[in-house]
């Protein structure tokens, strides 16, 4: 026998070892269907080629993947046990403290659900990208610095939860995820947002809150299907112009951040029922707001706002309007003709008046205007029939309307820190009243009314001037509080004093 008969030449060692990779490839596509009459075929075969150590391999690797999965261990394999990690659709393994997910996750090719949130993950694996049937991707609550730009791989996912996490960036290869229509990625340290972004055409709800995000991108407006867009909490000094493109918003929060202005874009959101612009530096909002039809809520409070612009009476369908603490010293009257309000905050500004058109808002059921400038309440508020509440606390009013005997819905009467010196005497008329708060006046004497008000459960009327207290109030079964501190009081009625389950607050 030559030399060259006895060992095999290089082009056979090499023909042998592709014909073995072959093989092993084989083996393996057997094992990842998941079926199990093909993993026992793929065990026969892997006997009959003398358990090539490549395949074994694979399988060991496989093992910390299962007991991931399963919770239980195993020192080797056997067909039932194989099926039933590749035919896995949820891989639900939140809050186990984690550092790692194995690379063989990526084998799981059937995976429809990932979810690893409440982990100490720091990076993901790259052959997460190979999970061509995942639907939902939840990483949220981890370390994670950065998302593997495998990602994009990600064709069919269609939620994406990461935010708790310590991400800088995103990866561009998100703008690949066509499928995608829930992106979370709020309290990250995000600074900008990728340009990719414009081409998730079928997202419907962004929420980037809670980064340090200084700008979103113009690409942005190219989201024809977004309807919800959360950037509150960033240090934002304007909206993109492209925002007025978004003609699927209906809910925008974009409060506390550093916005001067709001783009006049704006008013091309038709669908837009939410807008929350709180916390932030407006000294104005635009004049198309106006056109917003379908606007139920605005919260514009605690900015730097000094009017209100006329068009505001435009919003037909306006239920709730929150314009406190700002500079604002009158209201438009244009406010009149939101006829769906039934919520009105607008204190600690610097009103002096309201308008009389508010008593044209039938629907009005909460009323709150303290800490402003106001002396006196306009007559029309007795109008107010399906009004609630009515705070005027810590204004400069000098007396109430008489016009309130009106308000036959009003449970709650909050008008403590005035110059009062008299109630009138129509307050008695008020059936739903439950709690009236007229502490901190000039009272000399409370109206003996009072006593018809049989719902009536909290009376404040502390610090005033007050040297009795109505006879009548005895009467009342549901009063249950009543503080009459700092008055200088001579006489309680006796029916107070024997008063059960009741407690009187009066000084010694």
């Amino acid at each position: 026998m030559t030399p060259d008969q006895a060992f095999p030449s290089e082009q056979d060692s090499r023909s042998g070892s592709a014909e073995i990779d072959e093989q092993v490839a084989q083996l393996i596509r057997l094992v990842r269907s998941g079926e199990g009459a093909n993993i026992k075929l793929a065990f026969l075969l892997a006997e009959n080629l003398g358990n090539p150590a490549a395949f074994q391999q694979y399988l060991d690797e496989l093992l910390p993947l299962y007991q991931l999965a399963f919770g239980r261990q195993r020192k080797k394999w056997d067909a039932a046990a194989l099926a039933k990690l590749f035919q896995l659709t949820r891989l639900e393994i939140s809050g186990k403290e984690l550092a790692a997910l194995p690379e063989s996750v990526g084998q799981l090719h059937r995976l429809e659900k990932l979810d690893c949130h409440n982990n100490q993950l720091r990076t993901l694996p790259e052959s997460i990208g190979q999970l061509h049937q995942l639907k939902e991707l939840n990483c949220r609550k981890n370390q994670l610095q950065a998302l593997p730009e495998s990602l994009g791989g990600l064709q069919n996912l269609q939620e994406l939860y990461c935010q708790d996490n310590q991400l800088q960036v995103l990866p561009e290869s998100l703008g690949q995820l066509l499928h995608l229509r829930e992106l979370y990625c709020a309290s990250n340290q995000f600074q900008a947002l990728p340009e990719s972004l414009g081409r998730l055409h079928s997202l419907e709800k962004l929420w980037c809150d809670r980064n340090q995000l200084q700008t979103l991108p113009e690409s942005l407006g190219e989201l024809q299907n977004l309807q919800q867009l959360n950037c509150r909490f960033n240090s934002l000094q304007a909206l993109p112009e492209s925002i007025g493109q978004l003609h699927s918003l209906g809910w925008l929060a974009c409060e506390t951040n550093q916005l001067q202005v709001l783009p006049e874009s704006i008013g091309q959101l038709h669908k837009l029922q939410t807008l929350y612009c709180s916390y932030n530096q407006l000294q104005n909002l635009p004049e198309s707001i106006g056109r917003l039809q379908n606007l139920q809520s605005l919260s514009c409070d605690h900015n730097r706002l000094q009017t209100l612009p006329e068009s505001i009476g435009q919003l037909q369908n306006l239920g709730w309007l929150y314009c406190s603490d700002n500079q604002l010293q009158a209201l438009p009257t244009s406010l009149g003709q939101l006829y769906e309000l039934q919520e009105l905050q607008c204190s600690s500004n610097q009103l002096q008046a309201l308008p009389e058109g508010l008593g044209e808002l039938q629907n009005l059921k909460r009323l709150y205007c303290d800490h402003n400038q106001l002396q006196t309440l306009p007559q029309s508020l007795g109008a107010l029939q399906n009004l609630q509440s009515l705070s005027c606390s810590s204004n400069q009013l000098q007396a109430l309307p008489h016009s309130l005997e009106g308000l036959h819905s009003l449970e709650k009467l909050i008008c403590f820190n005035n110059q009062l010196q008299a109630l009138p005497e129509s307050l008695g008329q008020l059936p739903c009243l439950e709690k009236l708060d007229c502490s901190s006046n000039q009272l000399q004497a409370l109206p003996e009314s009072l006593g018809a008000l049989q719902n009536l459960k909290e009376l404040h009327c502390f610090s005033n001037q007050l040297q009795a207290l109505p006879e009548r109030l005895g009467w009342l079964k549901k009063l249950k509080v009543l503080n009459a501190r700092q008055n200088p009081l001579t006489h309680i009625p006796p029916a107070l004093q024997q008063k059960k389950w009741f407690q009187l607050l009066v000084d010694e």
